[in-house]
């Protein structure tokens, strides 16, 4: 049956697959960004960059893209030959953000600066239902999953001097705390 798989394939071309899977792809996400810019004199101002995001997909598909039910997600097997697929691929990404910055102007608009913070909470999760064929036992099913935290903080300043007309000093520093769990 394997030769006759490869002759086939190759008779369709690159672009086309013998897939003993029903492939599909559901997905769903979830995007919130706010600016807020708030004046607090004439030279200097407050702003603040939030976001959000929520993330969601479930994938099924063929790993070894073949005609037979070898390596692929979890499914059952139908009288056709073909996978129909139970669980399969699914990843969820939670990210929330948020940026507060104080700009300002100084000494006769010469100098221009930035003073902030940022934060960022971000959870990362993959499940991969997938399962083995050898036809003489029923299908091998195993399940990976994988699960990520990471917090940042950071604080930050720049800084822009007017020095002539055509001569700027630009000058800043950031620092940032990273925790990351799996």
């Amino acid at each position: 049956d394997i030769a006759q798989a490869v002759a086939l394939q190759r008779s369709l071309g690159p672009w086309k697959n013998l897939s003993d899977v029903f492939p599909y792809h559901k997905a769903d996400s979830t995007w919130a960004i706010n600016t807020t810019e708030l004046d607090l004199s004439p030279d200097v101002r407050l702003k603040n960059i939030f976001g959000y995001n929520r993330t969601k997909s479930d994938d099924g598909y063929d790993f070894d893209a073949s005609p037979f039910p070898y390596f692929e997600i979890h499914g059952d097997l139908l009288p056709s030959g073909k996978m129909d697929p139970v669980a399969g691929y699914a990843l969820k990404t939670r990210q929330i953000s948020d940026e507060l910055q104080l700009q300002g102007k100084a000494f006769d608009n010469r100098l221009d600066y930035v003073l902030g913070f940022y934060y960022l909470d971000q959870k990362f999760s993959v499940v991969s239902n997938d399962q083995f064929w050898n036809f003489s036992s029923p299908a091998f099913r195993f399940i990976y999953t994988a699960k990520t935290k990471t917090r940042s903080v950071a604080g930050f300043a720049q800084a822009t001097y007017k020095l002539t007309d055509k001569l700027n000093l630009t000058g800043g520093v950031r620092y940032t705390w990273d925790k990351t769990t799996m």
